[in-house]
Order: structure tokens, then sequence, then C-alpha cells
């Protein structure tokens, strides 16, 4: 096998060089600057050539190979003949935005030493041969750049088919709940206190929508029950033959699922982190859950609030001004009584979209009345047999019910039309 190895002789020289090595040892040839460069023979014609005739390119990701013109340009050559790019981090370094645009993050490996990153290479470009040296996985070595890209705050990154788009959301502190001044301020919303954040975490960029929910009923046959509690112009009524396929509304698969109780949600999750566990235990090193389960489960209320601001003190995370309300939420004012695609208002500055309005949104919490005494670093309140608390507002509220503090409490077996959930995933400590 013939590899290119593309790098910047500021700073990755001595890596490049010792991978050449390590790989040539094992019996596969490379092409590497200066070593291979043929003097009077024009060097543009001789890098084409050389990665023309590779089965791949070996891109060692360093400050300078982000800056280098030329790094850039062998990266482009080999995009566009259609080879493989096997980025490798040196020294935790994240391509640039322009060399990101050609290369994905499933070939992505962390620099250890350069035995274990040709064995890596070797599992990526499909060789057998071995090499004399240690040998790490290519999996086990990929995720270790695949982590610290996932850990990055706004990174979007999902698991699989069936799995949720996430959103990293960083660690921090802010003030949760309402203040006195606030006119439609309730009770339960305070007192105001600050929330810390300790550890990031990744939520769902959009609620769980109804193609992804009926995923998994098709796989586990979960029974969602035989009634929800659907709007009939007048009241809210407990309805027979009426759930998460017929809300009394038509919807897309790409609306945000309801008619799903707490309980529901829990054996999503579960689901989810069955799905994790089958693919392999070894793919998700330093992914792992702190807590029995899974890493997959509801966002506490603190993280959802938090989330939800994303930074802002307003009443909503855009403004204190009801007039934007149709670009960011759908609420009663617009959704003519029904709920609507996921993503098609406005995103947060987290990038989250839908945290205002289209459904309500089960957090793990159980309910308290007030926040006078619950926990301040971000850990959900956990008492028994407790009603469990939803956030957001839905299509049928109006602006007051859609604010970032608002609160409501329902036992965890309620089911109604505007009422749904989104995922929140746990890093490892």
């Amino acid at each position: 096998m013939h590899l290119f190895i593309s790098h910047s002789t500021k700073d990755g020289a001595s890596e490049a060089q010792a991978l050449a090595a390590a790989l040539e040892q094992a019996g596969h040839r490379c092409w590497i600057a200066p070593r291979d460069v043929k003097a009077g023979v024009p060097y543009p014609g001789q890098i084409v050539s050389a990665i023309e005739n590779a089965a791949g390119l070996v891109l060692l990701v360093t400050p300078g190979a982000n800056e280098s013109p030329d790094v850039l340009q062998e990266v482009q050559l080999a995009s566009n003949a259609r080879k493989t790019i096997a980025p490798v981090m040196l020294r935790a370094t994240a391509p640039a935005p322009d060399l990101r645009y050609y290369i994905g993050v499933r070939h992505q490996i962390a620099w250890a030493e350069a035995g274990s990153v040709a064995a890596a290479l070797l599992a990526t470009f499909g060789a057998g041969a071995s090499v004399a040296a240690p040998v790490a996985s290519r999996q086990g070595a990929a995720e270790t750049a695949e982590e610290q890209r996932r850990r990055t705050p706004g990174a979007e990154w999902r698991e699989g088919e069936d799995f949720p788009l996430l959103v990293t959301i960083p660690a921090g502190k802010f003030t949760m709940g309402s203040p006195p001044s606030d006119q439609w301020r309730n009770e339960n919303e305070g007192p105001q206190r600050e929330v810390s954040i300790r550890e990031s975490f990744a939520l769902s960029k959009y609620p769980v929508t109804v193609d992804e929910f009926a995923a998994f009923v098709a796989e586990t046959h979960h029974d969602t029950g035989p009634s929800a509690y659907i709007w009939n112009g007048t009241e809210w009524k407990d309805t027979p033959g009426k759930g998460w396929r017929d809300p009394g509304f038509a919807q897309t698969g790409r609306d945000p699922v309801c008619c799903v109780s707490w309980k529901d949600a829990q054996a999503y999750l579960a689901w989810l982190n069955e799905q994790l566990n089958r693919a392999s235990s070894d793919a998700q090193a330093g992914l792992m859950a702190r807590g029995p389960g899974g890493p997959y489960r509801l966002p506490t209320e603190a993280e959802w609030e938090y989330a939800c601001r994303a930074g802002s003190t307003k009443r909503w995370s855009f403004s204190d001004d009801e007039i934007q309300f149709g670009t960011h939420a759908w609420f009663s004012g617009n959704s003519g009584g029904k709920t609507h695609p996921v993503g098609e208002k406005s995103a947060n500055r987290f990038g989250l979209h839908d945290m205002h309005g289209n459904v309500w949104e089960w957090v793990q919490d159980g309910y308290a009345q007030n926040y006078a005494g619950l926990p301040t670093d971000g850990s959900a309140n956990e008492p028994k047999n407790s009603r469990r608390v939803i956030r957001g507002g839905g299509w049928g509220d109006g602006p007051q019910k859609l604010r970032s503090a608002d609160r409501v409490k329902y036992s965890p077996a309620y089911r109604g039309s505007d009422l749904g959930f989104r995922p929140a995933r746990t890093f490892s400590t």
C-alpha cells in the first residue's frame, strides 16, 4: 500500500518521519516531503502524481498545517481524486475550518506514538500487515480525537441513524428562576438562585420526532396506553383511541412526538442506551455514563433552563419583547392548534431549536413548590412518588407559559397532545 503523508515542516516533520518509518517497516510505501522530492522535476507535478498513485492521504494536523496553503492544496487534491483522508491530531489540535470542509470525523486518529498511529492507519485503509511497535486499536485511538471534538461547546454530533442529533452545552453558571419584578412570575419560579452546571453535557438539538419515536416502538413494541389528553376546542379531555400516532391533528415524521408520558420517555432513553451498548462498548471509551443505565437521560430541570436561556437573563432566550415570538416559537398565536416540524423556528445561542413552544418537554426532576433548599449543582431533585416537571410551553400556550422560567407539574403517567421530550447525554468525568 502507498500512502501520502501531508504535514507542515514547521511543527510536524519529526512525527511525519517517525510515522513513515513505522509504516515502511510494516511493508508499506510512503511519500513524504522533503525526503521524496526529486531534484530537477517540477514540484507541483510530483505532488499531483504522488497523491494520484496513493491509496490515501494521511494528514498530520498541527497549528502549522492549519496555516499552510500547501497542506490545504494537498488535501484538496486528495479530495478531488476521491482518496480517503485520515487526519491524525497532534497535540490535540483540531483541523482548521478550511481543512474540515474536506475531511470527515470517521477516520480521525489522535497521536500517541508512531507505532500505534501506524496500526490505526492500516486498519483505516484496510491493510492487514502488522506493525513492529505497540499496537492500539484504530477505533480506540479515533475515539480519543472524536471525544475531544464532541466536548467542544457547540459541536453537533450523533452516534448512529436511530440516535438524536446532539449539541454540546458548555459548563457554566446562571441565575435560575424569575425575578419578583416579572409581572408573569409564578411563586414556584423562586427564590432565584445561582446554579452551577459543573460539567459540559450534550442535549438534543430538537425534541424527539415522530419518526424517531416510531423506530423505538417498532423495535420494542412499547405500549403507550389506550388514550391521551386532547384539546377539543373547549377543554383538555382524556380521549380513548388518541395517542402519539393520532394526537388529534395531522403530523409529519419531523414533527415532535407528543402524547408521551415521562415513563414513555424513560423507556425510549433506555432503548437508546441499549442500542449504544449493542453497537460496541469499546467504541464508547471515554464517553460512558457516570450513573447507572447509560449516558442518555432526560435533562435535569436546571440543565434545561440553563440550555434554554443560553446566557440570556430575559423572559425568553431571545428577548423580553413579545413581538419577536413569530420568529422563535410555535405558540397559540401562530400554530393553528397543532405541532409543526422541528427546527423551523430560529435556534437559541446554543444552537437549540424549539426550546420555546411547539411541545412542552419532560425533565428528570420531581416537582417542588419552590427552589428553597434544592440542589444548586445542576443535579435533579428526586423525591419519591412525585409529580414530574415539564418546561418550555406548547403550541396552545401564550407567551407567558413559554418563558424560560415557567414550570408546570404533571403525573409521570400523563400523556397530552402538547407534551414531548428532548434527550440529554452525559459525558464521562
